[in-house]
């Protein structure tokens, strides 16, 4: 409903910005048109346009968090998350520009890159003493669904001199339900390389036992807001999930500790140890979105 006396030109314009901006809500909405709308859209076409020519200006970087054994204390593995060092902008937090590279389809040269970074990282961290490091990369649907995934994979491996014992990937069960039957065979593909696979956020979306009895997995991350309830008490889903790791066999992380009592429940949930002892990430690690939670 136009108010301004505006060509036909502009108004299909901004009509076209409202229709975009509702769409990234969801469906059967409606929008007026706002003149921030255009601020954002420039925003977002600066970003991108700053985000393509990243990896060729050095500006990412790798942040490693570690990953500790409940029980001894020791940390077994780290898990790589990607950052941006924008110039001008200082670090660039995940959420400012890896929804932007899932929907561009930029997310694959980017995992690409974290892949190799965090392997060249692992197998330095071995030659320079830590024999048994292990460390994760978080990989999204996009990526999963690229024909060359496997080959991003077998690469990074090959210039780093990373043995596939030394990676993990997690992958979180809505990425490979996008394309269930491919997804599972390149990761079963990459299991029997040697490479460990593990579902992320379990508990979250509409995980199922069939889908896990499926997957290729040896390790699962409990979803963070499952430990987050452990301070009020609710322990029956996170007692169900410890239950089933010990029973299948698969290692156990817990995302998100922050209070001394969610590790205490934790601790108490996964005795006597065994198979599926949780495995603790630090307090105040922070949450990124797929991949690169990453």
């Amino acid at each position: 409903m136009a108010r301004d006396e505006l060509g036909a030109e502009e108004l299909l314009r901004r009509a076209d910005r409202a229709v975009h901006r509702f769409k990234e809500s969801g469906k059967n909405g409606w929008a007026f048109f706002d003149p921030r709308i255009q601020d954002r859209a420039t925003e977002r076409l600066e970003t991108l346009s700053a985000l393509r020519g990243a990896v060729e200006r050095r500006e990412l970087v790798a942040h490693y968090q570690p990953i500790v054994d409940l029980e001894t204390g020791r940390a077994v593995s780290v898990e790589a998350l990607l950052r941006w060092r924008r110039p001008g902008f200082g670090l660039v937090p995940p959420l400012e520009f890896i929804p932007l590279a899932e929907e561009t389809g930029l997310i694959v040269p980017l995992g690409a890159w974290v892949m190799r970074e965090a392997c060249a990282e692992a197998e330095s961290w071995r030659r320079a003493g830590a024999a048994d490091v292990n460390v994760c990369v978080n990989v999204s649907a996009h990526q999963l669904m690229d024909q060359n995934f496997e080959n991003i994979v077998a690469g990074a491996l090959m210039a780093t001199g990373l043995e596939p014992e030394g990676l993990t990937i997690e992958v979180t069960e809505s990425s490979v339900m996008r394309d269930p039957e491919g997804s599972i065979a390149k990761l079963t593909r990459l299991r029997d390389r040697g490479v460990g696979i593990a579902l992320d956020d379990f508990g979250e979306g509409h995980s199922s036992l069939s889908h896990l009895r499926r997957l290729p997995v040896r390790g699962l991350k409990i979803a963070r807001q499952f430990v987050q309830g452990l301070s009020d008490g609710d322990d029956a889903l996170v007692r169900g999930i410890v239950e089933l790791a010990r029973s299948l066999g698969l290692r156990l992380v817990a995302e998100g500790i922050e209070e001394p009592v969610q590790r205490e429940r934790l601790e108490a949930l996964a005795l006597p140890p065994g198979p599926g002892l949780p495995v603790l990430a630090p307090a105040g690690a922070g949450r990124d979105p797929r991949p690169a939670d990453c």
